[in-house]
């Protein structure tokens, strides 16, 4: 059984507090908004990033206990990675402009997939669930 009770500030008004249990052999589906912290307790969990407080654990494995930290490789954990080939020293817009050289057709589908606010945006800043889109 993984085991979480920790906790992720993500900016001065955004915070993850994670409490949860998953049985060995059971799926488990986090859903929320873009945003909301879904993909960070992701990398969390597979030890790509720590948590600021509280622990994980994988049965009697203590993956991360305050500040003591169990690396991704010793983890054993499988992580799909979300953000394909993005060019971080890139634009949003400049991501989509470099596959093909279309602003109309860039604008279109920054709209259709709700991040024309995000187009100057380095990728950097963006959700897992948005730099997937």
């Amino acid at each position: 059984m993984i085991t979480i009770d920790c906790k992720k500030k993500i900016s001065e008004d955004f915070a993850i507090d994670a409490k949860l249990e998953i049985k060995k052999g059971s799926f488990v589906c986090l859903y929320g908004r873009s945003g909301s912290g879904k993909t960070t307790l992701l990398r969390i969990i597979a030890g790509f990033l720590p948590a600021d407080s509280g622990f994980l654990k994988d049965g009697d494995r203590v993956l991360q206990e305050g500040k003591d930290f169990m690396s991704a490789g010793k983890r054993r954990i499988g992580f799909l990675f979300q953000d394909y080939a993005l060019f971080e020293n890139m634009s949003v817009l400049g991501n989509l402009l470099f596959a093909k050289n279309d602003l109309k057709r860039a604008r279109d589908l920054l709209e259709l997939l709700e991040l024309s606010s995000h187009a100057s945006a380095g990728v950097g800043g963006l959700s897992g669930g948005q730099k997937q889109r």
